[in-house]
């Protein structure tokens, strides 16, 4: 599709979405970051599911073109036709539809310097949760600086409102400091994260294995969360996946139902169930005790330095890295896929890189 006629559309089924949030009112939760918005979104959906009727953005879509279909309910079209479809009926949901989900989860993506200034033109949030931002982060090839692609993201914040609410990340020392700065205490802030000082606190993340024929397979995580405001705990299970960092999505929907007023019981009963995101350190058993750790959706420095460190913890005796690109990353791009070659050296008996 040309600049033009996406730029069209763009601006038609915003305001169609602009009239449906004008006339439901929903509570609106934004999730922003160069890596890891899409597990996050997920699990807040989940966390939210059993509480009443929520609606989120399908797969990775966090585009000005795919946003408004979120808001609305509609697919993406895959086809070039299908925007015509999806116009109208974009328009006849804005216009009709009398029931709306109390909560909207989102995700809303920054490629280019100015990209978030166009929804914070018409998106108010209730709630904005940040994920993780690296020291290397995607399309810092477009930026003048990493610190450039953080405050991009973070210019949501310029619409949230006095009583909004920020859920960030407290193992990222930059973006907690970053949002303290900007916010001055106008808004409160929650934090989650392994640190001790953390809201919603993760404690005790161990790998869950089962044995097959005298050959131990990983079949999911274990991590305890808990509320450092009233000490309320539960002890949350992950199937499907492994890795530390698959706990931090699950500790910001926590932080969010926090938010809304509601506890965190309940939590691990909805992440018992929700189905893995796909290509993001799922684990697929094989033939013959062998294990495909699927990571394949995107690769960043700090995304391929955690899958490393995840197949290092599993007890598998032989260990076979397979390593794509790194892409826009600019200046970067020679030393970071060098270190991670190193990385790989470490821990795996065999290297496999294709790019």
């Amino acid at each position: 599709m040309r600049n033009w006629a996406r730029n069209l559309f763009a601006s038609f089924l915003t305001l169609a979405a602009r009239i449906a949030l004008y006339r439901h009112q929903p509570v609106l939760i934004v999730v922003v970051g160069p890596v890891g918005k899409t597990t996050i979104k997920d699990a807040i959906f989940a966390a939210l599911a059993p509480l009443g009727a929520v609606r989120k953005s399908e797969k990775s879509h966090n585009t000005p073109l795919s946003v408004p279909l979120a808001i609305l309910g509609l697919p993406v079209p895959n086809a070039f036709w299908g925007w015509g479809v999806a116009a109208v009926g974009a328009w006849w949901r804005a216009l009709t539809d009398r029931s709306f989900p109390r909560w909207l989860v989102l995700e809303l993506g920054t490629d280019r310097p100015g990209d978030m200034e166009h929804f914070c033109c018409w998106l108010s949030p209730h709630i904005v949760v940040g994920s993780w931002f690296p020291e290397v982060p995607p399309h810092v090839e477009f930026f003048p600086e990493a610190e450039s692609v953080y405050a991009e993201d973070w210019r949501i914040l310029n619409a949230l409102p006095a009583n909004g609410t920020v859920v960030v990340n407290a193992d990222d020392d930059f973006s907690l400091a970053y949002v303290q700065r900007v916010l001055k205490n106008k808004s409160p802030v929650l934090a989650y994260g392994y640190t001790h000082n953390a809201d919603v606190r993760l404690r005790r993340y161990s790998l869950l294995t089962t044995r097959r024929q005298g050959i131990v397979i990983p079949r999911g995580i274990r991590v305890t969360i808990t509320n450092r405001l009233n000490r309320e705990r539960i002890v949350l299970h992950r199937f499907g996946v492994v890795g530390a960092t698959h706990a931090y999505p699950w500790a910001a929907a926590a932080a969010v139902r926090l938010a809304l007023g509601f506890p965190l019981a309940g939590l691990d009963a909805a992440a018992r169930v929700e189905p893995p995101t796909p290509g993001r350190l799922r684990s697929l058993e094989g033939k013959g005790g062998m294990v495909l750790i699927d990571d394949t959706y995107n690769a960043s420095p700090d995304a391929t330095a955690a899958a490393l460190e995840t197949l290092r913890e599993l007890p598998q005796q032989q260990k076979v890295a397979v390593l794509g690109d790194m892409l826009e990353l600019g200046a970067h791009t020679q030393r970071e896929h060098e270190k991670a070659g190193a990385h790989a050296a470490h821990i795996a008996n065999c290297v496999i890189t294709v790019g």
